[in-house]
């Protein structure tokens, strides 16, 4: 007996698969596969330019709003007003780098009638010699660049018994019996702190009896661009947090009574600090890693009359740049001049 037969058209799907049909089937696979990590690598590279644009932009408008916020709080003296005109007199420049106190440009105690104080800001100009204090401060500072000083007291007010030992910080008299007080008085010593509050209601009948003033941190900003992030050892070469350059114009109010700038100069034309009510400042922010195929060519005008002979660029490297650009009135300055 000879065993049963299979139909043709079984033995025919049985039969696998043929080299050919696989050589197909891996062509199309790789095809696809090829296409999906291009697609990967371009989606990839997107989100890695995608963010490093946000963080320059970040660092950009982060320097910009602090240096506005800063300026907008420059000459604040707590409960203390200087006078307009000849009610006080302004130390220009005042060391902004020095911790001894004589030097600072306050009057000390007891203090004499009219008062010292340094002005609330103050500048240097790219190519200015800084003192010997702010040489050694500012060693990282970047070539080309402008230096802005702000000075005035923290905006919240604290016991002289929780004074921080190293610090100094300002104390305003509010009361007016006699013998009269100084005025202010500039200091790191909680003994030295004995002026007094505003005369309360009943008792004590003199507030030369009552409680003490609270007393504000005394406090100095520099603005400058560092040529490194890290400056541990000889630095990394990446400008500090991505700004690469800062040029500064300051308004001065000229005639000294509207609180307005009569016109916007650099550092070396200012005649009078205790004039600048304002300030327009130009920031360049770079990102900190380059982009593959990109050459900057492009030059940055840092300067509100658009004079590009002062531009800085181009570059001809593979970092992508932004400028910025803000005007800020020095609130507190311009304010005491308004009438």
């Amino acid at each position: 007996m000879s065993p049963p037969r299979r139909p043709l058209s079984a033995l025919r799907y049985a039969r696998g698969v043929s080299l050919i049909e696989l050589m197909i089937a891996l062509t199309i696979g790789l095809v696809i596969m090829a296409g999906m990590a291009s697609l990967f690598v371009a989606s990839s590279q997107s989100h890695g330019e995608l963010e490093k644009a946000s963080r320059q932009i970040e660092n950009g408008r982060y320097a910009i709003a602090t240096l506005r916020e800063d300026i907008q709080l420059a000459g604040f003296y707590g409960d203390y007003v200087p006078p307009t005109g000849a009610g006080v007199q302004w130390t220009s420049p005042a060391d902004p780098c020095t911790t001894v106190l004589a030097n600072m440009g306050f009057s000390l105690p007891p203090v004499p009638s009219p008062p010292t104080l340094p002005p609330g800001l103050f500048g240097y100009e790219s190519a200015a010699t800084l003192s010997t204090n702010c040489t050694a401060v500012l060693a990282n500072r970047r070539s080309g660049t402008d230096v802005l000083v702000v000075r005035r007291v923290a905006t919240s007010a604290v016991e002289v018994a929780t004074v921080a030992a190293g610090q100094y910080f300002f104390q305003v008299s509010n009361c007016s019996d006699t013998p009269a007080e100084s005025v202010f008085v500039l200091g790191k010593l909680p003994a030295g702190f004995t002026l007094h509050k505003v005369r309360p209601a009943g008792t004590p009948a003199s507030c030369l009896n009552g409680d003490v003033s609270q007393v504000r941190q005394y406090l100095v900003h520099i603005y400058y661009v560092a040529d490194c992030n890290d400056c541990s050892g000889s630095g990394d070469g990446i400008p500090a947090e991505g700004i690469e350059n800062l040029q500064l114009e300051y308004g001065a109010d000229s005639s000294g009574s509207d609180g307005r700038p009569d016109a916007y100069q650099l550092a070396s034309a200012v005649s009078d600090w205790a004039n600048v009510v304002s300030i327009k400042a130009f920031v360049l922010a770079r990102n900190t890693e380059t982009t593959t195929g990109h050459t900057d060519t492009k030059a940055y005008v840092l300067n509100s009359s658009g004079d590009a002979s002062t531009a800085v660029g181009p570059f001809n490297d593979s970092y992508r740049r932004h400028a910025y650009a803000v005007t800020a009135r020095a609130n507190n300055i311009a304010g005491r001049r308004q009438q």
